[in-house]
Formats: structure tokens, C-alpha cells, sequence
């Protein structure tokens, strides 16, 4: 398994999405998508070639509800919405960014901000 590190940005924009759903649906909507979106990272840090992953540019694009068998059903959301854009960089899988997929415009923005944080020392 990879060793998981987050950019700045992506760890800002995880704690952006659960606060909107938490707003809009309650703590435990949030807490399962919490669930599911660190799901989704463990997923692709143990095989980040897994069905459902595009490699874009050297990215690679996975889309959480490919990781909702993953969950207990009980646990599961009724909409998982979210990209996990990330790189693997030698041993680690760099999560770059987060985005939901209706924010097209946007997401290109979020990746550029994140690969400029890849280059640090972790």
C-alpha cells in the first residue's frame, strides 16, 4: 500500500465539502461521506489502477462511488458526487485535490493549486 499524503488544498477542500453537506444535510450525512471520501483514498493507495481510475497527464482520477462497495451498506450515501485527483510519486499517493463533478471549470484550477504543493518535502 502507497503511504497517503495531502496537499494543503485538498485537505482545505475535504474539510470544505463535509462542512457544506453537514450545513445542508446534517452531521450524520456528513460522517458518511467523511467515510466514503477516506474510503476512496485507501482504495486507490492500495491499488491506484483499480477499476474506475482515468490517468490524466500522470493524474489519476477516481471517482468515490466507484469505492461505495467498499462501505457497509448502512453506512453508505445516497449520492457520492466527488473526484479524488491525485499523483503517485515514487512510494506515496499524493491527493491533490478533491472536486465535484459539476465543477468542471473549476477543477482545473484546484489540480494546478495542488500539484504546486506535490513539490515540497512531505
Amino acid at each position: 500500500m502507497l503511504r497517503v499524503l495531502f496537499t494543503d488544498s485538498a485537505t482545505r477542500q475535504v474539510g470544505e465539502i463535509g462542512e457544506w453537506g453537514e450545513v445542508r444535510f446534517g452531521e450524520a450525512v456528513r460522517d458518511r461521506y467523511d467515510l466514503l471520501l477516506a474510503q476512496a483514498v485507501i482504495d486507490l493507495a492500495e491499488r491506484p489502477r483499480r477499476r474506475g481510475v482515468e490517468v490524466i497527464d500522470g493524474r489519476v482520477d477516481y471517482h468515490i462511488r466507484h469505492s461505495l462497495p467498499s462501505i457497509l451498506k448502512a453506512d453508505r450515501v445516497g449520492s457520492a458526487r466527488h473526484l479524488v485527483i491525485a499523483r503517485v510519486v515514487g512510494d506515496a499517493l499524493w491527493v491533490l485535490a478533491y472536486a465535484h463533478d459539476g465543477m468542471v471549470e473549476e477543477l482545473d484550477d484546484r489540480i494546478r493549486q495542488g500539484e504546486g504543493e506535490v513539490d515540497r518535502d512531505p
